[in-house]
């Protein structure tokens, strides 16, 4: 956990409304929005933990999933090449 937040890469925080942590995650997501981190809060209604072992196949969590993806494919998108060697 960081002290200051601006200046953050784009956050995406995806959990399940039965998880031990979902009250800290949505904690979370709103002191990065108001330090101007573009945030996206995914919250699965129903969802535990395990879900993804158990049921990876349901349809709330291959939507789950796809937003993972795509927030992390934008995320990659977005991000710069300084410092990366390129061929």
């Amino acid at each position: 956990m960081r002290a200051t937040l601006p200046g953050l890469p784009p956050a995406w925080i995806g959990v399940g409304d039965a998880d031990l942590f979902h009250a800290e995650d949505i904690d979370w997501a709103e002191p990065l929005r108001d330090a101007g981190v573009e945030t996206i809060l995914d919250v699965v209604p129903g969802s535990y933990p395990s879900a993804k072992y158990l049921r990876p196949h349901a349809p709330v969590m291959v939507a789950f999933r796809a937003s993972m993806l795509q927030a992390l494919q934008q995320g990659l998108a977005g991000s710069d090449d300084k410092g990366r060697d390129t061929p």
